[in-house]
């Protein structure tokens, strides 16, 4: 593997990488992570029961009841799909075991898979950045504004623990990125499909998304493969392992697809709560300070990098990103017109019909928005010239930013609500 000296923390390993990681966790989800037998809230939610359209009890009750009916024998509640409060299946299986070997109550479980899955979430980004960049300090720096959007906080707080699960997208690019790049080795093709079909059991919006952000993807990354036979072999043992690791549910959840009443004609896509209304929610944060404007600027400014004729062979790296800059926060815009994207989409996509909220195609943009911001982040600090602006900028920015997280939850607007 192509391996970069300049400018990489010398002697970091996995276990430093992990510690990294594990105290950005901690520095979000504070205080969480030291009450994990209640629930973070924002200070506009007194209880989890303010709001009809939060989750939480609900996903809460039916793992109590999943753990019920295994102690009777009852394996149904594991796989069935229900109206209220759709589930996710990892999270399911994951806080039955927590219950029944640890013994651990349902919100501690609830509360740790959300801490599992924001760990995840900058961990994997971390060796996706790593793959395309090279370079450890950006690649911490992407992983860091991926897990520290206030998408992935919102979500929890929501009670969707099919939402919040961002981790598996960065993990299928970085096995779809070696696969393109020429590692077309079998352990690839077993990886992929191994997240593709863990991904079909946490999230359903985010796999019928994928469907057609991959093939985006290899288009612009490399349509060359399109036309190789391996290629192809593989990506049809991807296809075989998903259904091998989706199948015990994947039935159940088909059948509640067939026979729901949650198609959505191309009216209801387009109400308030269920589109992009303006740009400006694309770097909205309930936190009380965030980075996202910051990594906003940063991924706009990589384009002028980019385009660069020195940087040409880094452009058809980095071009499918670009393009989702601006084409998934159209698609997030929902039917507006017949000539928008996501009117194309709802009309030929399969599945697309069923989807009922375009703006939770955000997790895309913000890979796309944190690979970029990182790219511009790993040019910055190879420029000398401005390198000590930029770090006095970054620093700043990092202090200002553990003055609102870390001294207190009055501080970042939260509080802790005990069942």
């Amino acid at each position: 593997m192509e391996r970069t000296q300049n400018n990489n923390l010398q002697g970091f390993g996995n276990i430093v990488i992990f510690c990294f990681f594990l105290f950005f966790t901690i520095l979000l989800s504070w205080p969480l992570f030291f009450n994990l037998d209640s629930y973070l809230l924002p200070s506009y939610l007194e209880t989890i029961h303010s709001r009809g359209y939060i989750d939480t009890q609900a996903v809460v009750d039916r793992v109590n009841n999943t753990v019920a009916g295994l102690l009777t024998g009852d394996f149904y509640p594991l796989f069935a799909y229900t109206e209220r409060g759709e589930i996710s299946k990892s999270y399911l299986v994951f806080s039955t075991l927590g219950i029944l070997v640890f013994g651990i109550n349902e919100v501690v479980a609830h509360n740790l898979f959300f801490l599992f899955s924001l760990f995840l979430s900058g961990l994997f980004m971390f060796f996706f950045t790593k793959e395309l960049i090279k370079n450890k300090w950006a690649a911490l720096f992407s992983g860091f504004l991926y897990m520290s959007s206030s998408y992935l906080f919102s979500e929890y707080f929501l009670g969707h623990s099919n939402l919040w699960q961002l981790q598996w997208i960065p993990i299928i690019f970085l096995f779809l990125e070696r696969i393109l790049s020429g590692k077309r080795s079998f352990k690839e093709y077993v990886c992929l499909g191994l997240f593709l079909g863990i991904q079909t059991i946490s999230a359903s919006y985010y796999i019928i998304y994928l469907t057609f952000i991959i093939p985006i993807y290899i288009i612009f990354r490399n349509h060359g493969v399109l036309v190789n036979k391996k290629f192809w072999v593989g990506m049809f043992l991807v296809l075989i392992i998903v259904l091998v690791v989706s199948s015990p549910f994947l039935f159940f959840r088909l059948e509640r697809i067939n026979h729901s009443s949650n198609i959505r004609s191309l009216e209801q896509n387009l109400t308030p709560n269920r589109i992009l209304i303006s740009f400006s929610d694309l770097i909205s944060s309930k936190r009380s300070f965030s980075l996202s404007v910051v990594s906003l600027i940063l991924s706009v400014l990589s384009m002028a990098f980019l385009f660069n004729k020195r940087s040409h062979q880094d452009l058809r790296k980095y071009l499918p990103f670009i393009f989702f800059l601006f084409f998934i926060p159209l698609c997030m815009l929902g039917p507006f017109s017949k000539f928008a994207p996501y009117y194309w989409l709802y009309t030929f996509w399969p599945l697309m019909d069923f989807l009922r909220v375009p703006k939770r195609l955000f997790p895309f943009f913000l890979l796309s928005v944190s690979i970029l911001a990182s790219y511009t982040f790993f040019r910055l600090i190879n420029n000398k010239k401005i390198l000590f602006i930029f770090g006095l900028f970054l620093f700043l920015i990092i202090i200002i930013f553990l003055t609102y997280i870390v001294p207190s939850p009055a501080l970042m607007n939260y509080h802790l609500f005990t069942p």
